[in-house]
């Protein structure tokens, strides 16, 4: 049920990315936020010409930048722990992946 909504929520914000005029959108890549979070936070303020963003976000942004270094993750599951497939995931997700290239 979990995936199942997972992969609804995905399609339906793909969809509506699309529906949205180009002005009114911005697409970042977690890679990107975690490489320069201050720059991106930055640019999605401008791109919506938002007041901002204020000192304390940016220095909050500042620490988490300096902080990052190299995050490991020590947790590690396997899909079929879950009864999922990574077939299943790319055929379900196909537009999500073909649109950004995974």
């Amino acid at each position: 049920a979990i995936l199942a909504d997972s992969i609804r929520i995905y399609l339906a914000a793909e969809q509506d990315l699309i529906e949205l005029p180009e002005e009114r959108r911005q697409v970042v890549r977690y890679t990107e936020l975690l490489k320069d979070p201050r720059s991106i936070i930055e640019r999605i303020y401008g791109s919506f010409s938002l007041p901002g963003p204020d000192a304390s976000l940016l220095a909050a942004l500042d620490k988490i930048a300096r902080a990052k270094g190299d995050r490991v993750s020590f947790h590690h599951y396997e899909l079929q722990e879950f009864g999922i497939t990574e077939s299943r995931v790319r055929r379900e997700l196909a537009p999500v992946f073909v649109r950004y290239g995974f």
